[in-house]
């Protein structure tokens, strides 16, 4: 005599599906983070060609190209340690605060009134975007099996070029629109703030890993590492700076 289904034996196939579904949304809203973040980034670069911008600040051509180096170079300098705080307090909480600062900077820009005080805005900024991409690249090695990871990181890498691709044509129609390049900043911002709620709403830091596809998918990741400590970044650092390969 045949016996019912049990529920026991049918969970594994509706979690399956629910992590399956996750993994998607979680690589959509990561694709759109990359894009935001790209287009953050550059339609400043667009912005300073402006007449208005450039008498609102009274900035001079080297005083330009001071501020837009600035951003990269406390970009590269902050990405380990941007890394190690998402490892250490969870990819989730913190590319969402990465995301909402980035963008409440952008807002800021529109708002400054000087050289001085734009050139401190992008400076945290390039900070603010430096843990994007590895915290991006580490809930996507928790979430997505190893056969999909390369194409997963790709899809991400391309929604960036995609975002600055379209920066200067997205940025040139809002200021067309608004006919004010601080009304565009403040859009943008809006928009960037909108992709830190979704990211919050839809990313999860670890997958359940309650049916059999989950614990196949992250057999990779079975040997967890526990995060350093924060006497141990100063030491993880000095290892990073002597480096050879790291400094190539």
């Amino acid at each position: 005599m045949s016996q019912p289904d049990s529920p026991h034996l049918a969970s594994p196939t509706l979690a399956s599906d629910r992590s399956q579904r996750t993994r998607i949304a979680i690589l959509l809203v990561s694709v759109l983070m990359a894009f935001v973040m790209y287009l953050h980034r550059l339609t400043l670069g667009e912005i300073i060609k402006y007449d208005s911008f450039q008498q609102a600040l009274g900035a001079t051509r080297e005083d330009l190209g001071r501020v837009l180096g600035a951003f990269f170079f406390t970009y590269a300098l902050f990405q380990i340690p941007a890394g190690w705080m998402s490892d250490r307090f969870g990819g989730r909480m913190m590319l969402t605060g990465y995301i909402f600062v980035w963008s409440l900077l952008t807002g800021l820009t529109g708002m400054v009134s000087s050289i001085t005080a734009l050139l401190l805005v992008r400076l945290a900024c390039g900070v603010a975007q430096a843990g994007a991409y590895p915290t991006s690249s580490a809930i996507v090695k928790r979430w997505i099996p190893l056969s999909f990871r390369g194409l997963s990181s790709g899809m991400i890498s391309m929604g960036g070029r995609i975002g600055g691709a379209t920066s200067a044509l997205l940025t040139a129609w809002l200021i067309a629109g608004t006919d004010s390049w601080r009304a565009t900043l403040l859009i943008l911002s809006a928009i960037g703030i909108f992709t830190a709620i979704v990211y919050w709403i839809v990313v999860r830091d670890h997958p359940p890993q309650n049916t059999p596809e989950d614990l196949n998918s992250s057999a990779h990741e079975k040997q967890r590492h526990e995060a350093a400590t924060l006497a141990e970044l100063p030491r993880i650092l000095w290892d990073c700076c002597k480096s050879r390969s790291l400094w190539l």
